[in-house]
């Protein structure tokens, strides 16, 4: 278990970007799928999980932000 948190909270973009990636799929699904509960709710928990990490990060938030903004304008279009 110490494993897998000190994986997740180790300073590294390739993890952040897997739980916004992942985070977001999750919560795509529960939007396309509106009676599943476990998309919806582990979207959410790896959402807060990579704000968590880009808090240890030294990068600035617009990043990240603007990854999540492709989700809804890819979803438009």
């Amino acid at each position: 278990m110490e494993n897998l948190v000190s994986f997740i909270f180790e300073p590294n973009v390739f993890v952040l970007f897997l739980l916004l990636m992942f985070g977001g799929l999750g919560l795509l699904l529960e939007l396309l799928n509106a009676g599943l509960i476990f998309p919806g709710l582990s979207g959410f928990a790896l959402l807060v999980l990579a704000f968590l990490v880009v808090q240890h990060l030294s990068i600035n938030m617009v990043g990240p932000l603007l990854i999540l903004l492709s989700f809804p304008m890819a979803f438009v279009e």
